[in-house]
């Protein structure tokens, strides 16, 4: 994976949700509203997924994202995440700013939904199901990732 550095915001926001990331900050950040930055929708999928990555590794995340999109199932979330220490397990299907899941996707992530509302049903809500685009970054996923 490439190596980057954190900026100012994206460090200081780790640090007040209690990670400690390994890199530290290299820049300011302008700051997002809830419908993010000019920055947030051009972000793509892949530098979000890298973010999200990265992440998950400094928190004990095994993660799965097949390359191979001509092998996967059609619709298949862009990322599948465990971490045994909790039992907890992430479902998550990554978005441009403006983009929605199509159809496919979306029954995919319905049918993990589904899963995640009996275990929850039973007394285990260690899986969540998540559509994530770059103004989601650092706060919603990292809270998630904690």
């Amino acid at each position: 994976m490439k190596q980057e550095t954190w900026t100012a915001a994206e460090y200081n926001r780790f640090v007040t949700l209690g990670i400690e990331p390994d890199k530290r900050p290299v820049k300011a950040a302008s700051s997002a509203g809830s419908e993010g930055t000019p920055e947030d929708r051009s972000r793509s999928e892949a530098w979000l997924q890298d973010k999200i990555i990265e992440c998950a590794e400094a928190t004990g995340w095994k993660y799965w994202h097949d390359r191979s999109r001509k092998k996967n199932k059609k619709g298949w979330p862009d990322l599948v995440l465990v971490r045994h220490s909790d039992g907890r397990m992430v479902v998550a299907e990554l978005k441009r700013q403006q983009y929605k899941p199509n159809e496919s996707q979306q029954a995919w992530l319905d049918a993990f939904s589904a899963v995640a509302e009996a275990a929850s049903a039973q007394g285990a809500d260690i899986i969540s199901v998540h559509v994530w685009r770059p103004n989601d970054w650092p706060e919603n996923i990292v809270r998630v990732l904690k």
